[in-house]
């Protein structure tokens, strides 16, 4: 489980070099401020190209989010990243 706050700077949820962890089937995000939340989801590889999976996704607040669908990607290959942005959003992020 990880908690993010407001933040512009992407936040890694799984570093590259990880065997295994790029297995993915749910993530769950739940903003759990009162304020909305905007999060981009992406993989990004070693020359900065990102591959997203949600960009500027409002979360109204204490709202949850499920992400089901093609999350699995190579762990070897890609980090897992996530920005936050909006008025003080906190966000809780569970990745199964």
């Amino acid at each position: 489980m990880i908690t993010i706050n407001t933040t512009s700077a992407a936040q890694t949820l799984i570093t590259k070099g990880t065997d295994g962890r790029g297995n993915i089937k749910k993530i769950l995000v739940t903003n759990y401020s009162t304020n909305p939340g905007v999060v981009s989801l992406f993989l990004e590889d070693a020359s900065a190209v990102k591959y997203y999976f949600l960009v500027n996704q409002v979360i109204p607040p204490k709202t949850p989010l499920v992400i089901e669908d093609c999350l699995s990607f190579n762990s070897s290959v890609y980090n897992l990243k996530m920005t936050n942005s909006g008025t003080d959003p906190k966000l809780t992020i569970i990745i199964k």
